[in-house]
């Protein structure tokens, strides 16, 4: 049940590109999320996407420009994708890279 956080901004094709790999890689190997929504807007918040899935692993998509913290510590180095327990991508995420890095697929398990 991994936490992956992803550390964005706007516009960032790379960043895009990024999301698009880390939820279509989440679904494939963990099933359709089962929660998603957008925190609260009425403060300042960093994060812009809260995603849970089945097995409790949860995607926060977080904006690096919402807090001056977070835009000094990545900077222009985004996306940056942190997988709890570990493995951190920055600029590009491999697909079969970031899947090994959030577990085995179910079905993996049952052989």
């Amino acid at each position: 049940m991994p936490d992956v956080r992803l550390f964005l901004r706007e516009p960032c094709g790379l960043c895009e590109a990024a999301l698009e790999v880390v939820e279509r890689e989440l679904v494939r190997c963990l099933g359709p999320p089962r929660l998603r929504f957008a925190p609260c807007t009425c403060g300042p918040s960093s994060v812009v996407r809260h995603v849970e899935y089945p097995d409790g692993s949860v995607l926060h998509v977080i904006d690096v420009d919402a807090e001056e913290e977070l835009r000094a510590k990545y900077g222009f180095e985004v996306p940056v994708v942190e997988v709890e327990g570990g493995r951190t991508f920055a600029l590009a995420v491999d697909a079969r890279e970031f899947a090994a890095a959030i577990g085995p697929r179910e079905e993996a398990l049952r052989v």
